[in-house]
């Protein structure tokens, strides 16, 4: 692999979770020198994650975190005072966190498991604090991910924020058992509760802030308590008393950092971009965000004079996958009619107020109206840079697309438009030789809608 420069210090990750660790692989395939720092998680805690989670965490890099993948277990979701089945793969977080740290080695990363203390500006670059069992020393970085999830120091930072929600997450242990996991809406919110192998249990009770006193700690817990008297579909799994188990708080809000990026310095994941997962781990969506980061680190770096135009993208991406996420979130919560009138349903199926217009699903990617399309020049991903090019702009697209399900629809569009001036929109099709049989097929039945 040849090595790529980034100055002297070279690119420093700040946290070793899925999403520093796939910045950091992506960094490495282009060829940079990078060193991820990680402290473990401060608490035991298990996640769900899907298929498609599973295929994207392959091919982020990540195969000794998944090593130890248990078989799909069984998933029962109350919802609405209705009750059905589905499955998800349970994973240990902690597990996984190691084994991230192992992918990243393998891929010739420098791994330090510290404690990120005090961050100065330094020249062009920064010096870092990293603090461990051997004491304090500075780690020069030309470049610096933050990628330390929620925990990210947030001081100055602007931020879009949702309706605020606080995650109680309860620990405690059973007698071994088969693993699967629970939700449950209530009124004041929802509850995940997934069972271990070992029988350990844990439970996420995610509600309003308004709802609770956080002044003081014991009320909570009993606000907990009295919560889990309504969840008769989680509640026979529970100790007694909660107040012998282990007890974290956490955020739960929908957060958009609004000025995530500079030239030398990004934050990705839940760092920049973090919503509430209200029924599935977020890794996935955090996957998706984060893929492109690479890229625009490239451009910074190795073309300046593109930084400008790196900026716009990624904070432009966030953007747009900040409502993507959302509006996703945002039908689940309005299944939710029983509690409809609720405070903590009543604001989340409103939230926000002017939603963006509703994406196409990819069953119907290939139909986009082309009538309503306009050609513009935007920033796009080519070949690992962030560059100005052609792209097709649309009311689910406003930042530019330039091909769908391998259909280019710039030279479609282009294509379109010439033979509507020459009055013969089928035979346009016959110039564009990069459109598979299928993909011509769709693009038939559109254009036969379209003129119809």
């Amino acid at each position: 692999m040849t090595e790529r420069s980034s100055s002297q210090g070279g690119i420093v990750v700040l946290g070793g979770g899925p999403a520093g660790g796939a910045v950091a692989i992506g960094l490495r395939r282009l060829g940079y020198s990078v060193t991820l720092i990680a402290q473990p998680r401060p608490f035991l805690t298990v996640a769900g994650i899907s298929e498609s989670t599973v295929a994207r965490m392959k091919r982020a890099g990540f195969s000794f975190a998944l090593r130890d993948l248990p078989e799909p277990c069984d998933k029962l979701i109350s919802w609405n005072s209705m009750l059905r089945h589905s499955s998800e793969h349970l994973i240990n977080s902690n597990e996984v966190d190691r084994g991230i740290l192992l992918d990243l080695r393998s891929a010739g990363i420098t791994v330090i498991e510290a404690h990120v203390g005090k961050i100065t500006a330094f020249g062009n670059g920064y010096q870092v604090e990293v603090i461990d069992d051997e004491g304090t020393r500075v780690l020069g970085a030309s470049f610096l991910v933050e990628a330390r999830g929620r925990m990210a120091p947030t001081q100055g930072v602007e931020r879009i924020r949702g309706d605020q929600s606080l995650v109680l997450q309860y620990f405690w242990q059973e007698q071994p058992c088969q693993p699967g996991t629970v939700v449950q809406s209530f009124s004041q919110g929802h509850a995940w509760l997934a069972t271990w192998f070992d029988g350990s249990r844990y439970l996420n009770l995610t509600m309003d802030t308004e709802d609770l006193d956080l002044s003081d700690k014991q009320a909570v817990r009993r606000q907990g308590q009295r919560v889990l008297t309504s969840l008769e579909h989680i509640l026979p799994m529970c100790p007694s008393q909660l107040d012998s188990c282990a007890v974290h708080a956490r955020s739960g809000t929908a957060t958009l950092v609004t000025e995530a990026i500079a030239d030398n310095w990004i934050r990705v994941g839940d760092a920049a971009l973090a919503v509430d997962g209200i029924l599935n781990s977020s890794i996935g969506d955090t996957l998706h965000t984060v893929a492109v980061v690479p890229a625009v680190i490239n451009t910074l770096i190795q073309k300046p004079d593109n930084a400008g135009i790196a900026r716009e993208y990624y904070q432009n991406w966030l953007e747009h996958q900040f409502y993507r996420l959302s509006r996703k979130n945002h039908q689940v919560y309005c299944e939710e009619q029983l509690w409809s009138m609720q405070p903590y349903w009543y604001k989340r199926q409103r939230w926000p107020e002017h939603w963006p217009e509703p994406e196409l699903g990819d069953d119907t990617q290939l139909q986009i109206d082309l009538s309503k399309a306009e050609l513009g020049i935007r920033p796009v991903l080519i070949d690992n840079y962030i560059e100005l090019d052609e792209v097709v702009i649309t009311d689910a697209q406003p930042l530019g697309i330039q091909s769908l399900n391998g259909v280019p629809l710039v030279a479609m569009l282009k294509a379109l438009r010439q033979a509507s001036d020459n009055g013969n929109t089928e035979s346009s099709l016959d110039r564009l030789d990069d459109i598979s049989s299928e993909h011509r097929r769709y693009l038939s039945l559109w254009l036969k809608h379209r003129t119809a």
